[in-house]
């Protein structure tokens, strides 16, 4: 997970040294899970690179370390009606005229529970796009719609890879709609506005108000406030939005080498093929709760006495994150700069 945070913050750099114009939002996780399949699809030289990133010393290593990110990133089994859901799936679809190497496949069903699918990418391409964009839809419950335009996204291409992440939880208990005020958010020193916000007293029951059974929200406002400070009351603004990013140049700028999987020719012959690696998340925050997606897409081609209570209104922009309380591992982290932006 800390190369995947690096890249996060990496990118969150990236958009404040660009003035923060726009809300950001992503899923370490997502990221980290199409890093370690990546992994296992590379050559002698890119693995270990990879491996040295990811910080493992062998690929059984990383294997292991994937499998406790799957388990993390699934409800099933333990899930109840009425429990947060946290769901991942990963696809792959390959241009019929090549193959993926032995290996990767194996590792693919092994370990990311993947059947790799093989298509006309030439012949039928708006099959392709159909089943695929199908696919996101189904596995982020149609917070995203697709992650492919159109056929055309389909020249060059040999594989494409995806993970696919989803979550949603209910505040306990959650915000009454009758307490959603009209307030002020300050982007800037000249520019504000104002926008309907969820509003909470705390009377010392919640102590935890982003709670939600074994996850947790966290916020960073952007101004000072006692680490030890009780909440008088906890204001936040509605919002949703989606970012996306290309996961790919970050690793680039963080000094790894352009990604590529290694591939079958129609005569069994194996090449490198290069690859460009696609992020995109969305996320909504109201009165009832938390929802958000992500999908990662990959194209192959060529004790002190406390202070007194104090109030968290979240009326500048501020940094959010939703973490699984037990493994500490982050779901979706991002910046919310404008409320209003989509």
């Amino acid at each position: 997970m800390d190369f995947s945070l690096q890249i996060v913050k990496q990118a969150l750099l990236n958009e404040a040294n660009q003035g923060f114009h726009k809300n950001y939002a992503c899923s370490p996780l997502s990221v980290a899970t199409m890093l370690s399949m990546l992994t296992a699809g590379t050559d002698e030289h890119g693995l270990k690179d990879f491996l040295s990133s990811l910080g493992c010393k062998s690929t059984d290593e990383l294997n292991s370390k994937s499998l406790e990110l799957m388990n993390v990133a699934s409800s099933k089994g333990s899930w109840k009606p009425g429990d947060p859901l946290l769901s991942v799936a990963n696809g792959c679809w390959v241009d019929q005229r090549y193959s993926l190497k032995p290996f990767f496949k194996e590792t693919l069903q092994s370990i990311y529970k993947v059947e790799s699918k093989a298509m006309d990418f030439e012949n039928k391409g708006d099959e392709v796009v159909d089943e695929v964009n199908s696919w996101v839809k189904n596995e982020t419950k149609g917070l995203i719609q697709g992650i492919l335009d159109s056929s055309e996204d389909l020249d060059m291409l040999k594989v494409i890879l995806a993970n696919a992440l989803y979550f949603k939880g209910t505040w306990n208990p959650i915000f009454d709609v009758s307490n959603t005020l009209i307030k002020t958010f300050i982007y800037s020193m000249e520019k504000k506005s104002k926008l309907p916000s969820c509003t909470r007293g705390m009377d010392g029951n919640y102590m935890d108000p982003l709670r939600v059974s074994r996850f947790s929200g966290c916020l960073i406002k952007m101004s000072k406030i006692n680490g030890d400070s009780q909440l008088s009351y906890f204001r936040i603004p509605k919002f949703k939005f989606s970012c996306r990013f290309q996961v790919s140049q970050v690793m680039q700028e963080l000094g790894l080498k352009e990604p590529s999987i290694m591939l079958c020719s129609p005569h069994g012959q194996e090449f490198p093929a290069s690859a460009s690696i696609n992020h995109k998340a969305v996320i909504e925050v109201n009165e009832t709760g938390t929802e958000a997606a992500a999908v990662t897409e990959l194209d192959c081609g060529c004790c002190l006495d406390a202070p007194p209570p104090v109030p968290f209104v979240a009326d500048h922009p501020f940094v959010f994150m939703i973490m699984e309380d037990k493994s500490r591992i982050p779901l979706f982290v991002g910046a919310v700069a404008n409320p209003l932006l989509g």
